[in-house]
């Protein structure tokens, strides 16, 4: 509604209420008036929201809920929106800048959406920031500082505190933020390794009988890549003999 319709319905609204002839209602309704007209011309002046987004193709296993991060050289794609009173804004004509870590990596108009690459080294924190100078807003310039972490690997086994009563060892791999999902498995128990199975992402193995109460049983699992011998991941878990 623009201003001058606003301020009409206003007055119109608080005569009739002076026709009624309370001074208290009149007093709160011409408060709440004034403060409606302030909150309405305050949502129309509402700045734009530039939204920065980005993703990338590192591995995360089905189990994962959370959002995938890249890891040494992982291919990370970065994407603007300008988001106005809910509506995407065309910025199609506007000179877009792009920059990644400070170096100036797109200045073309309409590009809304770039590609890079994370750095051949991990951990760290890529900055990444878009400015559109021309476009008429107070603040054209939105920031992301996004996060390069190492390849992890985890073990799931089936035995809480790290208690095992013996009889068959099993557990799963899930290996995290690898740049492919077809990876090596090694797996070794107490420093020896165990037979192949059909999965190489299970472990089942079968432990001494007679091992005595208080003995551990040593997992260890290292999850490579077979085409960069540097993206790899080490995981250990110690589990206690009981009765």
């Amino acid at each position: 509604m623009p201003v001058v319709h606003r301020f009409r319905f206003a007055a119109n609204a608080i005569i009739k209420i002076v026709n009624i002839n309370n001074r208290a209602y009149f007093i709160a309704a011409t408060v709440f008036l004034f403060l409606f007209l302030l909150l309405a011309n305050n949502s129309s002046a509402a700045e734009p929201t530039f939204l920065l987004t980005w993703s990338t193709k590192s591995y995360v296993p089905a189990v994962y809920s959370g959002k995938a991060l890249p890891t040494a050289g992982s291919e990370i794609h970065a994407s603007l929106q300008v988001i106005n009173q809910n509506k995407a804004v065309d910025i199609s004509a506007q000179t877009i800048y792009w920059y990644v870590d400070g170096n100036l990596v797109s200045n073309k108009p309409g590009v809304q959406d770039i590609t890079f690459h994370a750095p051949a080294f991990a951990p760290g924190v890529i900055d990444v920031k878009v400015q559109l100078p021309s476009y008429p807003s107070s603040n054209n310039i939105a920031e992301e500082a996004i996060p390069v972490v190492q390849p992890e690997a985890v073990i799931v086994a089936p035995y809480p505190g790290g208690i095992f009563y013996g009889g068959t060892a099993e557990a799963t791999a899930y290996p995290y933020f690898f740049n492919v999902n077809s990876l090596n498995f090694t797996w070794s128990v107490n420093g020896q390794t165990p037979s192949s199975s059909d999965s190489p992402q299970t472990l089942s193995v079968n432990t001494d009988p007679n091992a005595p109460v208080g003995s551990t049983l040593l997992l260890a699992l290292d999850i490579s890549n077979p085409s960069n011998q540097n993206e790899s991941a080490i995981k250990y878990l110690n589990l206690i003999m009981s009765k």
